[in-house]
């Protein structure tokens, strides 16, 4: 094995100096130990620079009823300049930012706008508290709201179609009186322009010949709402004028048996007069020939006096009888030998 003597060696170390080779390993601790202090030391210390990080998404809060104008709710994003450590810095991304800021009325009236920050923005990603926001870009954002308010006595409008009626009839809508208007909440710019309220179209029944009700709901818009859905609606049917025939003559339906026996009848008074209803054009052309009052007496088969009611038909279709005065007659029924001897007798 090699050994190195004694002299040599000796000759070695006094090219070390002295220092050094005074308790050598002593030393040498001491000298790794500061290496790791040095280190430790340097791991501390902050290199600070500026950085920019786009896409931190801002979230309002509205207030004093204020709405989007939109139906869907707008999204806004900012780009921030950030000063704070470089190995800080590296490892942040929007999502480690926050955005919330309150839109009041009058601050929006001021300039259709909201000012954001560098104190509205908070960094939520730990160790970040010697981070600083030095801009927001864009500093303001410009809004586009509108108002919900709240309008009472909105007028009602019915919206319908009488196309099926029979000509000349005349149709009027109506609305019970306590729901002849509704109250209405929406946008201040729908409803600062709302002159009224209309129900969603129906018809008008093409059978109806006199007025009648039903409930029908009110046409329903965007971000709109009503005190109510619902409305009854009273549809007033007015016909053409009707016609009054006079001294129409009364025919009698009999029993022919009394008519074997030689019966004499006598009508007080024989004829009555007759109102009908139905379109001017078919009014107007009406005879007094195509009106037939009459009575049915064909029940009566004994002598005496009765009060008979008068009924009457037409031989058009489509005419209502309105009425027929007198409704009722006196009717007489008298054998014919009585009518002769009573007749001698006077």
């Amino acid at each position: 094995m090699f050994e190195i003597s004694p002299e040599r060696k000796a000759r070695m170390l006094h090219f070390v100096p002295h220092i050094i080779r005074h308790d050598f390993w002593r030393k040498f601790a001491a000298v790794v130990f500061a290496a790791i202090v040095t280190s430790f030391v340097y791991s501390r210390v902050e290199t600070v620079e500026v950085m920019d990080i786009q896409g931190v998404k801002v979230n309002l809060s509205l207030k004093d009823n204020l709405v989007y104008q939109s139906l869907t709710e707008p999204e806004y994003f900012v780009s921030l300049t950030v000063e704070g450590d470089s190995r800080l810095l590296s490892k942040l991304t929007a999502s480690d930012f926050r955005i919330r800021k309150d839109v009041f009325l009058a601050e929006y009236e001021k300039n259709s706008s909201i000012q954001i920050l560098p104190s509205d923005v908070k960094c939520i990603k730990p160790g970040s508290g010697s981070l600083k926001i030095l801009f927001v870009t864009p500093a303001s954002i410009p809004l586009n709201l509108d108002r919900v308010i709240v309008r009472d006595d909105v007028p009602l409008r019915a919206i319908y179609s009488a196309e099926d009626l029979p000509p000349d009839y005349k149709v009027s809508v109506r609305f019970p009186p306590d729901q002849d208007s509704v109250r209405v909440t929406g946008r201040s710019r729908t409803l600062n322009s709302m002159q009224f309220v209309q129900t969603e179209k129906f018809k008008v029944s093409k059978t109806a010949t006199n007025s009648y009700s039903f409930d029908v709901r009110l046409e329903r818009q965007p971000n709109v709402f009503y005190s109510f859905d619902t409305v009854k609606v009273f549809v007033d049917i007015t016909g053409p004028a009707p016609r009054e025939f006079t001294n129409v003559p009364i025919q009698i339906l009999v029993n022919p048996a009394m008519m074997k026996e030689s019966y004499a009848i006598n009508l007080n008074p024989r004829d009555v007069s007759v109102r009908v209803k139905a379109n001017s054009s078919m009014v107007y052309d009406l005879l007094a020939e195509e009106i037939h009052p009459y009575i049915d007496i064909s029940g009566i088969t004994e002598p005496g006096k009765y009060t008979v009611s008068v009924k009457c038909w037409s031989d058009r279709n489509n005419i209502e009888i309105l009425d027929v005065r007198p409704e009722t007659v006196s009717v007489t029924f008298l054998p014919e030998d009585s009518r002769e001897e009573s007749a001698s007798g006077k």
